[in-house]
């Protein structure tokens, strides 16, 4: 299976040629790029997001989620 970056890439190589065919970027190939450009941002987010809140939350150590008793 592709990951999601050999796919972009596949996409962008098809776009390029679609552009060199026609001679000009449809509106439809400006959307996809915001669209992905979007997406690959939102995601970055969480995963920095994640990786703070696991930075933090893993150095707390287990005993502290048991109940005292």
């Amino acid at each position: 299976m592709l990951s999601f970056y050999q796919a972009y890439q596949a996409y962008e190589r098809r776009r390029m040629r679609c552009e060199m065919e026609t001679g000009h970027a449809s509106r439809l190939h400006a959307l996809r790029r915001w669209q992905a450009a979007l997406v690959l941002s939102l995601a970055s987010l969480l995963l920095r997001a994640g990786n703070a809140l696991h930075q933090r939350y893993s150095q707390i150590p287990s005993s502290a989620y048991r109940y005292q008793e």
